[in-house]
Order: C-alpha cells, then structure tokens, then sequence
C-alpha cells in the first residue's frame, strides 16, 4: 500500500513546498533574515569542484547554502522491487547498488527516492551515488569558509526526480533545527494552555473569596437582625412596664385621692397630664377638702380654681388643680405616694 499513496504523498508535499515558498517570499527581506530557521538556502550549482570555493564566497556569510549536483557528479540508476519490498527499501537499495555500483560501497554516499507503482505490482526507485570525497570536500570547503549547508542534492531532469542526498552532518543540523522548532512550539502551547490555567486558579480565588464575604455579611446581617428583634422585644417590654407603672400609679393616686376626701365628695371629672391633675365636682366644703389635700404628702401645687353656689342636697360644684408626688420624682419634703 505504500507504493498506492506514494503519488498523492507526492502531491501534497509539493503543495506544500510551493504553499511554504510563496509565504516566505511575501515577507519583507529583515524578516526573512530574522526568521533564520525558515529562510530560503541559496543554491550553488555545483560543475566544477574546483571552482567551489569561488561560489561560496559569493554567497552572504548570514545566508545557508544547497548544493546542486552535476549530472557528472553523481551515479544514476532506476530500479524496480517487489511492492512488498519497499517496506524496507532502505536495505533493498544497498544490496542492488552493491550489485549494479562500478565501485565499492565504502567509498559512495547512497540516496534514493521511491518513484511509485511501475507495473506488474512493481514498485520503482530512484537511486543515486555520489562519492564520499566529493561530499567531504563540499562541506569541508563551506566550513572552511564560515557558511553552513542546508541540504546537497541532484535536481530533477527529464525522467529524474530531485533526490536530496543524505549527509549526516547536514540530517544532524535539520534535526536539530526541528527539535528546537518542535521543543519552541511545544513550549508556546504549554505557555498557552498554562496562561489561562492561572487566569482560571485566580478567578477562582476570587470567587472563594467574594463567597466567603457573602457569607461573613450574611452572618452579621443575621447578627444585626437578632440585635434588632432583641431591641424591638426591650423596647416592648419597656413600653409594657410603663404602661404597668402608669397604671400602678393611677391607682396609688385615687387610692390616696380617697382617702383624703370626705364622704360626701362626688367627682365627675378626672384627668390626669402628666403629674398634673384635674378635678371637678361637687362637695358641702370645698375648701376644707383642699386644705387637706394640701397637708398630704402625695399632692403639690393644690389651687382651688373654681367654686360656685348650690343647694344642700347636690352641695357646691368646684374645680380642683394639683400637682401629684410619685415616687422617686418630688423634690418636696413632703412623703411620697407609698
């Protein structure tokens, strides 16, 4: 099934690769030289190996280098395995380059590139060899001159398919460089995703403290409304034993109001404001009445308003005023109300 998806892999890589060149040359060029990761190598074409140290120079020092290969520089065969076989073609290619290669294994670099289906359930490979010392001698050269090679590689031609040849130097650098993009994104995802963690733990904070302030407010609202039915139930209370007092006193005052008045008084009216109090009636004398409210300790103040004439039987209507002693708030030297 690898040699069915080959083509379509084929496709989408190239789609890519012209998606990925179209990006980075619509960059401006500072931008293309800060994201050095991503920039663009610039491509010697390699004919003559003597003349490489003249193309590298050529080159800005800032700027990575792709070696191009000459069809002379390099071997070029196709081959056809079984379908089965490309599952490990790596081992494949070495055994038929061993065969079909003029000269020895240990002296060649080997490449290839998994062309596709073929025919009769055939898969085809392309495969190139290129010797050690010319590869040597390319990265030597670019070493020797502070520049740093991206990728070497034969370029497409006719049948031929571009093929990047393997160095391992070159693979390391590439690894490298994609470990560090990976461990870069990996990181900013992890920065990402922990960015909205602690927004998360801090809004939470914040939650768990607003809840606890809610729940301290609720219970001094609780506290405060118990303090106010308790005041509400004083203040009941207080009214209640007031009115008990001012009852209580009412009924010392006529207790003592009777015992200083002669039988034949009648009283049809009786106020009381305050410890002012008002009284009317009709009584034989008056007058001696008020002289004996007047030596009683629980009256002050005791004037005679008003007297007028009538006859024996009903007696003299008058009108009485006077101050009453309650307990606790004379001043006089007189007892108190008991």
């Amino acid at each position: 099934m690898t040699g069915f998806w080959n083509p379509f892999l084929e496709i989408i890589r190239s789609f890519l690769k012209a998606w990925r060149d179209a990006l980075l040359s619509g960059l401006p060029v500072k931008a293309q030289q800060a994201l050095r990761l991503v920039d663009l190598p610039s491509k010697i074409q390699v004919d003559d190996l003597s003349e490489v140290n003249q193309q590298i120079l050529a080159v800005a020092p800032d700027k990575e280098i792709a070696f191009i290969l000459a069809e002379k520089l390099v071997l070029r065969h196709r081959i056809f395995v079984p379908e089965a076989a490309s599952q490990d073609a790596k081992s494949v290619v070495h055994l038929e380059a061993e065969r079909i290669m003029p000269l020895s294994m240990d002296q060649l670099t080997l490449s290839f590139k998994i062309i596709g289906t073929a025919n009769a359930g055939l898969i085809a490979i392309d495969v190139i060899a290129i010797r050690k010392s010319t590869l040597d001698l390319l990265q030597t050269s670019a070493r020797k001159l502070n520049r740093n090679v991206r990728e070497i590689f034969v370029d497409e031609c006719e049948s031929w398919s571009k093929i990047v040849v393997a160095v391992p130097a070159v693979q390391r650098r590439k690894y490298i460089r994609a470990t560090l993009i990976v461990a870069s994104i990996a990181f900013l995802f992890y920065i990402l995703s922990t960015v909205p963690q602690l927004y998360q733990n801090r809004i939470l904070s914040e939650i768990k403290s607003v809840d606890l302030e809610i729940r301290e407010s609720r219970r001094k609202t609780e506290a405060i409304a118990g303090l106010r039915r308790q005041v509400r139930a004083m203040q009941s209370l207080s009214n209640a034993v007031q009115t008990e007092q001012k009852k209580a006193r009412i009924v010392d005052l006529l207790v003592q109001l009777t015992k200083a008045s002669p039988d034949d008084i009648a009283l049809d009216v009786f106020r009381v404001d305050g410890t002012r109090v008002f009284v009317s009636g009709s009584a034989a004398a008056p007058e001696n009445w008020v002289i004996d409210l007047e030596k009683n300790p629980a009256f002050e103040n005791v004037v005679l308003s008003s007297v007028r004439g009538g006859d024996e039987a009903l007696g003299r209507r008058f009108e009485i005023r006077f101050d009453a002693v309650w307990p606790g708030d004379q001043t006089s030297t007189k007892e108190p109300l008991s």
